[in-house]
């Protein structure tokens, strides 16, 4: 950065560090492996057997409840560009008819690869005679996901990337800049933004105090705020029953291991270097619309990938 500012000069106006793009994945520790699935099913939800089709409730319980919760607050739900197409610009039109404060601009739907679970019923004859015994496991499939674009009360403009199918993984995609221009608004400070980059600043002492107030605790808190309202997974039993003694009520973070630093990488001016933080665990809380019930369903597990 020092030999970028001696070649340019006085043509560098002002100069801040600020947290670009940042992308925090979120799971249940606890709902990763396919013996966890089994021990969910079988202890917790009572169900004897897991046939496809009882993963299969569980998201179609999730895709009703997104088409009501869309239906009845007038929520866009559109398909998501072609390939070539900024899904942020694609959104902004339903940005701007938003009015201040936190509302969801629009839902995309895309298909895309994702981790999840499969049942398969074995070709051998089981030893122990069971007729639910089941093979679970784990693999990654192309299915549906919905990518919720929100407008955060303190983060500004961020979208929440939910999986369809269990165990809904979620990936929340954040931006520094948003957040310091709505510190800078609230402040009352002028400011011209493009993108992310700000060009002009009427207060630059003001502009990296406010970008420097991002924090791991905050994008935790921001984020647990829209996982416990758009990822309805687990009924008040199945948190009763399962969730407080297994769970992990704390965010865990770490580095992409591609990172050449112990610290992520922060954008300076006009860059747009990536900020990944990894291993966000969340509990998120869900109405019982998606709860399990009804069906019949779980068994044994294998750790074996398809």
């Amino acid at each position: 950065m020092e030999r970028l500012s001696a070649v340019l000069g006085q043509a560098v106006q002002f100069v801040y560090t600020c947290w670009d793009r940042i992308v925090l994945n979120g799971y249940l520790e606890r709902l990763q492996r396919p013996e966890y699935l089994v021990h969910f099913f079988h202890d917790v939800v009572g169900i004897p057997c897991i046939e496809p089709a009882v993963l299969e409730q569980r998201t179609n319980a999730y895709k009703a409840w997104v088409r009501q919760f869309t239906d009845e607050r007038g929520i866009p739900v559109l398909q998501a560009p072609p390939k070539g197409v900024r899904k942020e610009d694609f959104v902004q039109p339903y940005y701007r008819r938003l009015r201040s404060g936190e509302s969801v601009a629009c839902v995309l739907t895309s298909l895309e690869q994702g981790r999840t679970f499969v049942s398969y019923t074995p070709r051998w004859k089981v030893a122990s005679g069971d007729a639910n015994y089941r093979q679970i496991k784990a693999c990654r499939k192309r299915f549906l996901h919905y990518y919720w674009y929100v407008l955060d009360p303190v983060m500004g403009p961020m979208s929440i990337r939910v999986a369809t199918y269990f165990p809904f993984n979620v990936t929340c995609y954040l931006n520094g800049h948003s957040f310091a221009a709505q510190e800078l608004t609230r402040d009352g400070v002028r400011f011209r933004k493009s993108d992310n980059a700000f060009l002009a600043v009427a207060d630059v002492a003001t502009l990296q105090a406010a970008a420097d107030r991002v924090s791991a605790a905050l994008l935790e808190r921001r984020c647990s705020y829209w996982v416990r309202r758009l990822v309805p997974v687990f009924s008040p039993t199945e948190h009763a029953g399962w969730l407080p003694a297994t769970a992990t009520a704390w965010p865990r973070w770490s580095w992409p291991p591609t990172s050449s630093s112990s610290a992520p990488r922060r954008s300076r001016r006009c860059s747009n270097a990536p900020a990944n933080w990894a291993c966000w665990s969340a509990v998120p809380s869900a109405p019982a619309i998606c709860s399990g019930g009804g069906l019949a369903a779980t068994t044994r597990a294998t750790s074996r990938r398809c």
